[in-house]
């Protein structure tokens, strides 16, 4: 005798909606606004499955960075969103003693100069209206490893057809580079420091992010 056994697996689903912040999404004959919900049913085979919906408002911002302190003299990377989800980004840091090297949207390159606390606002604007978040942040004094002043970073050609080529490392020095395109997207993480690649990139301006030993600086530079 041949016996046939049909398995009907559960399901587990993810939904997830962005909302501007007074609206709410139909599901299944009820409205919800922003939060995380739950919903258990049973199939007609008797299985339980799952559904979790997430509805967030639009814009959310929220500030992102890598270090847990902050010295001076030193480039960060601070962002919020991402280069792809529409939003417009506006940046305020105070006290006013830093720079700011290139500021896109989503990501603002910036050195403090003075031990002391900041404050990093970041508004985030699109046809639902605006989001602000804020970071405080203490920033220390870098007193560095040698009171001897850097090497400057240059590179060249520029503008560049193919090979880009980085001056002043410094021997058994700790290097990290990065090139990023004009709305803020990492588009070649740089192994070789002497010979840089760039012939994959498409023509335009781009931005290169060196940092030695605790010390960053932005170039930029034209691919032809």
């Amino acid at each position: 005798m041949l016996a046939i056994v049909t398995v009907h697996p559960t399901f587990n689903i993810e939904l997830s909606s962005l909302l501007c912040a007074d609206d709410s999404v139909l599901f299944d004959g009820s409205y919800y606004g922003v939060g995380n919900y739950e919903f258990a049913y049973t199939t007609q085979y008797g299985c339980d499955s799952v559904i979790s919906l997430t509805v967030s408002k639009d814009p959310l911002v929220q500030i992102v960075h890598d270090p847990i302190s902050f010295q001076t003299n030193t480039v960060y990377e601070i962002s919020s969103g991402s280069p792809d989800d529409g939003n417009e980004y506006s940046w305020q840091i105070s006290p006013n003693s830093y720079d700011v090297y290139m500021e896109f949207g989503v990501l603002a390159f910036v050195t403090f100069y003075d031990s002391v606390e900041y404050t990093i606002t970041v508004i985030g604007t699109n046809s639902c209206g605006s989001d602000t978040a804020s970071l405080v942040i203490d920033v220390s004094e870098n007193i560095g490893i040698s009171n001897a002043e850097p090497t400057p970073l240059s590179i060249y050609p520029n503008p560049v057809q193919s090979i880009l080529h980085i001056e002043g490392i410094s021997e058994g020095s700790f290097m990290d580079a990065k090139i990023y395109d004009v709305v803020g997207r990492v588009v070649l993480v740089i192994d070789d420091y002497s010979n840089v690649d760039v012939s994959v990139l498409p023509g335009g301006l781009y931005f290169i992010r060196l940092e030695q030993n605790e010390k960053g600086e932005m170039l930029q530079f034209i691919k032809e």
